[in-house]
């Protein structure tokens, strides 16, 4: 058994919220992986990670279903033991009413029961880690993550101009310029609260210092998508004009998921008349992959109104 799953039977049971970081945690790792794939074949860094996210789907409902399938099985096994230990239980109250002769059998038979439960939490734990690693992906990944030494070795967060942050929404942003695993979600959280903050990174008036600079400003839309703001629509529906396509792609997704009907035409016109066109190799045909996602985006529209 690895180090990682002893580790994990011998803590405390994981909530809800710590088995959905761990799962969005791999997930992310599986997304990098395809993305690295995709650079081998020829693509920008940037085309790579929309089109390695754009392959597995919908992020959110798969971090769903392998929580709700870990917490499911985690629940099977409890009753398992339970039962087992209904057996125990019953297997030493025969023991008292045996005779003599039989009881030194039934003795062996109950220090073998007491060995199998003594082992049963190592391997219940075996156990949900391979249901979730195998879950969802059909392969576990060879990789071991230890979230109390990464805590420990965190530098503070800081503001761009290096001041410290001063409220909760300075914090989640200060965590996601930071490139802090997941901060992105926190910041979007905050709604209207978080908009000023990430469209100054998606108009460049933030510049993030880091290897992944060339990736926050379409990142910024995203998470501009995830507020699920009013007030992000007119940052979005400007950066539909950005020269980077990677931007437009994602703020026309992000206008669907807020669903702002004063966004569709903006939405039709690229749709429609984006020049960019993705040609990868000879035997694969020219893809218009600004056209496709902002078509995405008036799908959601569509869907929206069915509801």
């Amino acid at each position: 058994m690895s180090a990682r799953s002893s580790a994990k039977g011998a803590s405390r049971e994981l909530s809800a919220g710590e088995i959905r970081a761990e799962i969005d945690e791999e997930l992310q790792f599986h997304i990098d992986r395809v993305a690295a794939e995709l650079v081998r074949s020829g693509l920008s860094l940037d085309e790579a990670l929309l089109e390695a996210r754009r392959r597995f789907g919908d992020i959110h409902t798969i971090t769903r279903a392998c929580t709700h399938q870990r917490l499911r099985t985690r629940t099977m096994l409890q009753r398992f033991n339970t039962v087992l230990i209904a057996l125990l239980v019953a297997a030493v109250a025969t023991l008292m009413f045996r005779s003599e002769a039989e009881a030194a059998e039934s003795r062996d038979q109950l220090r073998e029961m007491q060995s199998v439960m003594a082992n049963l939490g190592e391997q219940n734990g075996e156990l949900i880690e391979l249901v979730r690693l195998k879950g969802w992906s059909g392969a576990a990944p060879q990789r071991v993550n230890t979230a109390s030494s990464q805590k420990q070795t965190l530098p503070k967060l800081a503001m761009p101009d290096g001041s410290a942050p001063a409220s909760k929404v300075e914090e989640a942003f200060a965590a996601w310029i930071a490139d802090r695993p997941w901060a992105s979600r926190k910041l979007a959280a905050f709604g209207d609260d978080a908009v000023p903050y990430v469209t100054d990174v998606l108009n460049g008036t933030v510049v993030v210092a880091g290897p992944k600079q060339h990736m926050m400003r379409f990142v910024a839309a995203n998470v501009l998508g995830d507020t699920g703001s009013p007030s992000a629509v007119t940052p979005l529906l400007a950066a539909l004009d950005d020269e980077f396509m990677n931007v437009r792609r994602c703020a026309a997704l992000a206008l669907g998921k807020i669903g702002d009907k004063q966004a569709i035409p903006a939405l039709e016109e690229l749709a429609a008349n984006d020049p960019y066109v993705y040609r990868g190799a000879k035997s694969e045909e020219p893809q218009a992959l600004v056209r496709i996602d902002a078509k995405k985006a008036l799908a959601m529209f569509d869907a929206a109104a069915v509801k």
